[in-house]
């Protein structure tokens, strides 16, 4: 199967264990890193980086735009076995243009962003919910990696709109389409799979994968013709774990 492991909390050290064994078995075993430079968490391993600037390492940097197809026609024909896609996802345009990619350049890897219970919580800000900086919210559905969009109406889930729960008697679709429904009542039941404990800035949904990574966007990233169907199809989308 392509998902050979996966967590919501942490495979960091499932992933090292992962490359020591494979560097063991085979000392030219390379590994690609695409947007390391931030936290070069696994230098030991790689060997080369992808980053929009340069790396404070001695391996080979490869500087350019993940989104930018000149880059990777730069490595075009080059292959490495192992590739890293750590934090990256989550922040950029287009994160189905870099999983096309990424599959191009390595049999097998390693995907990391932030958990969906972390993107609903009060991580940065009460008002905000998740990373203000983040555009998509990643699930792992068995096999498959779905992203949805980060879309405004996703502040209507801030704690800080509680009071507006407790207003309303309970989470509800208005029928002017407004929704208000805050992740910290999702606990309590609304949301069966919101965990708070999972909620944290070190945890993440990480998962190794080998042969293929299928990806989809929520509902082929259309939202729905108006105001009303885009709420109802996000807030059954999160109501199902997306």
């Amino acid at each position: 199967m392509p998902i050979v492991a996966a967590s919501d909390t942490q495979l960091r050290p499932t992933v090292l264990a992962y490359l020591n064994a494979k560097r063991a078995q085979n000392p030219s075993f390379s590994v690609l890193d695409v947007g390391g430079a931030a936290n070069p968490w696994c230098d030991e391993y790689v060997t080369t980086y992808i980053d929009l600037g340069n790396v404070p390492t001695r391996r080979e940097v490869v500087i350019g735009n993940v989104l930018d197809p000149a880059l990777w026609k730069s490595i075009e024909g080059r292959r490495w076995h192992f590739v890293i896609c750590s934090h990256v996802l989550e922040d950029v345009r287009d994160p189905l243009f870099v999983v096309q990619q990424i599959q191009q350049v390595a049999q097998a890897g390693f995907v990391a962003m932030p958990n969906k219970h972390t993107e609903l919580s009060a991580v940065e800000s009460p008002k905000f919910p998740g990373y203000c900086h983040h555009r998509w919210i990643f699930t792992l559905q068995g096999q498959v990696l779905r992203a949805m969009a980060k879309l405004p109406l996703l502040g209507c889930y801030a704690e800080a709109n509680n009071w507006l729960h407790l207003l309303s008697g309970g989470p509800f679709i208005s029928p002017a389409g407004a929704l208000m429904a805050p992740p910290a009542v999702t606990a309590a039941g609304m949301f069966a799979w919101y965990d708070r404990s999972k909620a944290r800035g070190d945890f993440e949904l990480g998962f190794i994968w080998e042969g293929g990574l299928q990806f989809e966007f929520v509902n082929g990233d259309y939202y729905g013709p108006n105001l009303e169907a885009v709420v109802r199809m996000y807030h059954e989308e999160l109501r199902g774990g997306l």
